[in-house]
């Protein structure tokens, strides 16, 4: 009996070793997938590399153990069919996986390509590695025709981003997310697009102020050239201008107004014949019982062909078909047949202002030019700013051409004020005479005097002033020390930096200065009797000084494009 026992009790510690002994279910199961499917278990495991099998947990251990061999042979298929449907649509996949895997980036597998440049692919591979089993059964049980509208979307998104970019910026940052969805752009397309109108209209308006001014410059040659007897003011129009935000802003634009003839309701007790005579026409030409000759408006389509012809391209003409004179549009339309005729032959566009609408506001006009046969100054302004703010997708440089000008009441009192310093001048002082201070005759040549002043004369009628401005500036800015007297004299005088003038108060009935011809070594006066606000005295005394300077010559070749230069700078425009 002895000895069984002891046969027993051997056989059962002999079966307990070889139990203890035997690998367990898990670990078969572990050592099984690290032989077949190590690629996978980083990524079950979310870890960046293989781990040592001895160093893993039980649940690690136990979670490995949990997928069937069809399970890992499954994962292995998915692989292939997802990354075949990335292959496919590249850029919609990674957007995808940006917004429904958002986390790719910080799981432990995931790697960064090796450069910001490195092939889409390769980046949507490296994504593709750290995707689970149960994401890859959801991403690749999707149709194709899913797959292949979320491309259709990314496309679309991609196109209006790139029409829309600051829109499309904007929108982005407003919505504060590290990642906006192509399918949410497209919702929201509507809004990108006001966005990205605003800030098309900020941009073009954006420095247009300085360019209107240029043009100004090159309108006023073209005028001068076409039509050099014309009447001609520049204003300062206020207009909406659009900010970053959309909202509104008041700025100001210059403008040239160009017209043929000009009257004034104001201080009619105190007009020359000539104003009464045109206020008195005012409404025979409303009731068309006095009409301008056909002339008169092809010199108006000469001068519109002389903007064709300085820009290279037609502008768009707009007319004006009412007034807060309540002008029939049947009367406008009555002195705008001719010159709407000329611009009908030669294809040019036209329309009535109140007909604008009808012009698509994205066509591009480089300038327009508005017509107008009788205007007030406050029309002109709201005329043109109306005009620059309807074009706000292309603005275009304006200028304005009136038949007729209203002068309004300051302007007109400005005038009948000139008019009435040059009557009291003729009535005291003959204006080709000159008298010298302490002699009674300068003794030069008197016919030779005459012929100059008239030249001089001519020049400085051409003058564009601000009635503030003596006559004395015009002078003063030619060869003394006034603003642009540095780029005049070179215009006109040879070795200009010799010559020298400036001004002295000549106290009553005197104008005076005094002047070098060595570079300001040495100064003489010249002090003339005469009425200092006096158009013919201070011709008179340019005279006498441009000949005492010895430059008198130099003006007779020059003066004319010394004249045009202070015109252009407009030195003498604004007080």
């Amino acid at each position: 009996m002895e000895v069984i026992s002891i046969i027993m009790v051997g056989i059962v510690i002999v079966a307990v070793t070889v139990l203890f002994m035997r690998p367990d279910k898990t670990t078969q199961l572990v050592d099984k997938a690290y032989k077949n499917y190590s690629r996978r278990i980083p990524s079950l495991l979310n870890l960046a590399f293989l781990p040592d099998q001895s160093t893993l947990s039980n649940e690690q251990k136990r979670l490995i153990a949990s997928l069937t061999d069809s399970e890992w042979e499954e994962w292995e298929d998915l692989i292939v069919k997802v990354s075949a449907i990335a292959n496919a649509f590249p850029a919609t996949f990674d957007e995808f996986l940006k917004e429904c895997y958002p986390d790719i980036p910080k799981r432990n597998l995931y790697k960064e390509p090796s450069t910001k440049n490195s092939p889409i692919k390769t980046s949507v591979s490296n994504k593709i590695e750290c995707l689970t089993l149960y994401e890859l059964r959801s991403i690749e049980s999707e149709p194709k025709d899913v797959w292949e509208k979320r491309n259709q979307e990314r496309i679309d998104a991609s196109t209006l981003l790139n029409k829309c970019p600051e829109g499309g910026k904007d929108y982005i940052r407003l919505r504060e997310a590290s990642f906006v969805s192509s399918a949410e752009i497209l919702r929201n397309k509507e809004r990108i697009l006001n966005i990205q109108k605003k800030y098309n209209e900020y941009h073009i308006f954006d420095g247009w102020e300085k360019k209107q001014e240029n043009f100004c410059s090159d309108i006023w040659n073209v005028n001068k050239k076409f039509l050099p007897n014309n009447g001609r003011y520049t204003y300062m129009v206020p207009f909406q201008k659009p900010k970053l935000d959309g909202t509104l802003e008041v700025s100001e634009f210059k403008i040239w107004q160009f017209f043929k003839a000009s009257y004034s309701p104001f201080y009619q007790e105190e007009q020359s014949e000539y104003y009464r005579n045109m206020l008195n026409k005012i409404p025979e030409f409303a009731n068309k019982k006095r009409y301008y000759y056909g002339n008169v408006y092809d010199g108006v389509y000469s001068f519109i062909e002389g903007i064709t012809n300085t820009l290279v391209e037609k502008p768009l003409i707009l007319f004006i078909t009412s007034n807060s004179k309540e002008w029939s549009k049947e009367t406008f339309d009555y002195h705008y047949k001719h010159l709407r005729s000329r611009l009908d032959e030669n294809e040019y566009t036209w329309c009535n202002l109140n007909d604008i609408q009808s012009i698509n506001e994205n066509t591009i006009y480089k300038s327009v030019l508005i017509i107008d046969f009788i205007s007030t100054n406050d029309e002109m302004k709201k005329n043109s700013a109306y005009v620059i703010e309807f074009f706000k997708q292309s603005i275009s440089f304006v200028c304005y051409f009136s038949i007729i000008k209203e002068y309004d009441e300051f302007e007109f009192k400005k005038i009948i004020e000139d008019i009435k310093a040059k009557e009291k001048t003729k009535k005291t002082v003959p204006s080709n005479t000159i008298k010298p201070e302490g002699k009674e005759k300068e003794p030069i040549l008197e016919d030779y005097m005459l012929q100059n002043r008239l030249f001089i004369k001519q020049q400085y009628e051409r003058v564009i002033k601000h009635p503030f401005f003596s006559y004395m500036a015009i002078t003063n800015s030619l060869v003394g020390e006034a603003q642009g007297a540095e780029y005049i004299m070179p215009v006109w005088l040879t070795n200009h930096s010799t010559y020298k003038f400036r001004t002295m108060e000549g106290g009553s009935n005197k104008i005076a200065g005094s002047y070098s011809i060595d570079g300001g070594k040495s100064y003489t006066d010249l002090i003339m009797t005469g009425d200092s606000a006096s158009f013919d005295d201070q011709v008179s005394y340019a005279t006498l000084l441009f000949y005492r300077m010895g430059v008198i010559d130099f003006f007779l070749k020059n003066g004319r494009k010394a004249i045009d230069a202070l015109n252009v700078g407009e030195y003498l425009r604004y007080h």
